[in-house]
């Protein structure tokens, strides 16, 4: 692009191209919707590049730079978007604020920026320009021509250069929309749905932990020395993650304040925790304390305990049901002569794709909403059994408030095969903690979210099987860690079967 002066700071990323998800699935019934062959343009999948003359200070809790975290408004920031097979997408440069250079500039190349963005120069006509770069520019100029490989779709191109370098080149698909003028987009009413029943939830177990808590600390009730491990697990795992996915600077004020959000984040879920297993254990301890032995062991540091294997192993086959009920849930459409769903991609899969620091950061990450969420359905299911008065009138409907979470927050616009699979998958977790308790639902919980967030493929030649490689390994891991304590130090095979 002609600029080589060296940034001060640079990030990457991984993103996904949203509106042409939504454009295919608008305008595609086919069965093979979501196949083209390797090389064919357009890619959902999109690489991202950020460098600045400036050290890159996000905004966010986390303190990753993120695509427009921080803003590009500094003179010399400079961003490249890539589709998956490295071509240009996007690009942006932020000139300088001051400039009193004179011409004259040279003519921009731009043939050189077409064949770094995989499209022929000589087959594109030029256009009067429509649409305006996001950076000052005094040259601006546009095209429209064929996608290579795609002849259903023609594309426009939209440029512009300052004194002579490109500012701005970017490709207009026809579902391409104007972003910075679009209005608000609402989501759906199965999405509505679905985070109302969270939200009520969530405000139900603060409101209902706030008065449970309160109650037993006046009584003297409650495992405090467990609360406060719980609690300290989420403080430390938010500072490790913190430690490990945050864009460091090296000036101790920037750092500092960097710094704060995530303190305020940890805390904030540290505290939530404490509050709820404080609310939560007394009860449960007097009504169901079979549902909660072997994690009380657990949180005392009797990590070899028999049962905190028995329940580890059950939890991991639960995980393993429900992660490939969601599979099923998604290939049973092309099954029965139905258009693929829309693929769901995790936003966990985006920092999987960086590489294993970001890998081994992510099974932390997906440890914290297995425990709320499995500590919230036995809040629910102790608020229920208090109101419904009956055990099994509780444990069915906590079967099917989760089981509807399930269908709403995956919905994919088959309602048999959503509704079908979604149930399934809400009882398989309800279950399990039902059945064997708080570990075993939270250890299906993890397992499910970490088996549906990663790639999985036995290609090992692909660039993304690493990650694939490591989940099947943390599970493997999980399950034979399960079993051998399970067995509570007997030998699998007993002397006289080996001397048979």
């Amino acid at each position: 692009m002609g600029y080589v002066d060296p940034p001060a700071d640079s990030a990457y990323g991984f993103g996904v191209d949203r509106s042409y998800l939504r454009y295919v699935a608008a305008n595609d019934a086919s069965p093979g919707r979501w196949t083209q062959p390797a090389g064919d343009s357009p890619t959902a999948l999109l690489f991202w590049y950020r460098q600045s003359p400036h050290y890159l200070e996000p905004t966010g809790p986390l303190g990753a730079v993120e695509f427009d975290d921080p803003p590009e408004e500094l003179s010399g920031m400079r961003r490249l978007i890539l589709d998956s097979e490295g071509r240009v997408f996007e690009f942006d440069a932020v000139p300088p604020q001051l400039d009193d250079s004179k011409g004259p500039w040279p003519d921009p190349d731009w043939p050189l920026l077409f064949t770094e963005a995989g499209l022929n120069f000589a087959r594109f006509t030029p256009l009067q320009p429509a649409w305006t770069p996001p950076v000052f520019a005094d040259r601006r100029a546009a095209w429209e021509g064929p996608c290579p490989g795609r002849r259903e779709y023609r594309v426009r191109v939209e440029a512009a250069t300052y004194h002579g370098y490109p500012v701005h080149f970017q490709i207009i698909w026809p579902w391409t929309k104007p972003l910075r003028m679009e209005p608000i987009e609402f989501r759906s009413g199965t999405e509505r749905a679905g985070d109302s029943i969270l939200m009520v939830l969530i405000l139900t177990a603060l409101a209902g932990g706030t008065v449970l808590a309160r109650r037993n600390l006046r009584l003297g009730r409650g495992d405090r020395r467990g609360a406060f491990r719980l609690a300290l697990f989420f403080f430390l795992g938010f500072v490790v993650v913190w430690v490990f996915w945050a864009s460091h600077v090296p000036i101790l004020a920037d750092e500092f304040l960097m710094l704060l959000p995530a303190l305020g984040l940890a805390l904030l879920m540290s505290g939530s925790a404490w509050l709820y297993y404080i609310a939560l254990e007394p009860y449960v301890r007097r009504r169901w304390p079979e549902m909660i032995v072997s994690w009380t062991r657990l949180l005392s540091g009797k990590f070899r305990d028999q049962l905190v294997g028995r329940d580890l192993l059950i939890g991991v086959l639960f995980g393993i049901a429900a992660a490939l009920l969601a599979q099923v849930r998604a290939l049973v459409p092309s099954w029965v002569g139905l258009p693929p769903p829309t693929p769901l991609l995790h936003p966990g899969l985006m920092g999987i794709l960086l590489g294993f620091r970001h890998i081994a950061i992510d099974w932390i990450v997906s440890l914290f909403p297995s425990v709320v969420t499995a500590l919230l359905l036995l809040f629910l299911l102790l608020i229920l059994r208090v109101v419904l008065r009956r055990t099994w009138a509780a444990v069915a409907a906590v079967c099917f408030i989760f089981s509807a979470m399930n269908i709403l927050n995956g919905w994919q616009g088959n309602p048999w095969i959503d509704v079908t699979a979604g149930s399934l998958i809400g009882v398989a977790i309800a279950l399990a903690l039902v059945r064997f308790g708080l570990l075993a639902a939270m250890v299906s919980l993890f397992v499910r979210e970490f088996l549906f967030q990663y790639p999985t493929t036995l290609d090992l030649s692909t660039w993304y099987a690493g990650g694939s490689i490591f989940a099947l390994l943390v599970v493997v891991a999980l399950s034979a860690l399960g079993f051998y304590l399970s067995l509570g130090g007997r030998l699998l095979l007993r002397d006289e079967l080996l001397q048979g």
